[in-house]
């Protein structure tokens, strides 16, 4: 359900209390009552991923200039698929373990994939033969990515107590790792860049953090 606090009223996006049919006619079977572990949308993108791992998607436009869909999850390979065709164009090959989350560089070339097996990698998808960086974790798998609007940052989340941004202006040498206490529901910069919020799940210490960026003249 979609709420616009503007109009106040909802609209329904999409019912998963009831069977799903597919839009590929070749594909016969429905899926059943979805349970939702998690949901992206981006424009006129939305991709939900159930417990059981159900994909579902509506419309076809992920990376930034609208062209390439990024799927992984309980594979060590991650698809890179033709958004208007649906063809797998490329696969990643290089973690150890599932994946959890990704996202665009807003040049659109550079993927981050982040995987269970604490690191998160960098593809040129021009080249896709093998990844352009490894970045690791301090301790759990990464659950979270997320680059600023204008590529100059790179947010990386391990479940719990830990955050790194990276710099992308150093080839992501230069880190900052933020450390506190509590798992980690989520993160999300500003469309300026200036803020990073990172959401906190604890019943103790429950909170949503805001870290403001620094400049040094």
């Amino acid at each position: 359900m979609h709420w616009s606090s503007l109009l106040r009223k909802g609209k329904e996006v999409l019912n998963v209390a009831k069977p799903i049919v597919p839009n590929l006619k070749r594909q016969s079977q429905q899926l059943s009552r979805v349970q939702i572990s998690t949901m992206a949308v981006k424009e006129n993108l939305m991709v939900a991923g159930g417990f059981q791992g159900e994909l579902i998607c509506k419309n076809t436009s992920v990376s930034p200039d609208g062209k390439l869909l990024a799927v992984l999850g309980d594979s060590i390979d991650c698809l890179i698929v033709d958004a208007q065709s649906g063809k797998v164009t490329d696969t990643l090959e290089g973690h150890l373990d599932y994946s959890f989350a990704s996202s665009w560089h807003p040049d659109w070339n550079i993927l981050a994939t982040g995987n269970q097996d604490t690191t998160c990698r960098l593809w040129d998808v021009r080249k896709p033969s093998q990844s352009l960086a490894v970045l690791k974790g301090r301790m759990g798998v990464i659950r979270a990515l997320k680059f600023t609007s204008d590529g100059r940052f790179l947010a990386m989340a391990e479940p719990a107590d830990f955050v790194h941004v990276f710099d992308t202006k150093s080839g992501y040498v230069k880190c900052q790792e933020i450390d506190f206490f509590g798992e980690v529901a989520g993160i999300s910069f500003t469309p300026d860049t200036e803020s990073l919020f990172v959401g906190v799940v604890d019943r103790t210490y429950g909170s949503l953090l805001e870290f403001n960026r620094r400049r040094h003249n």
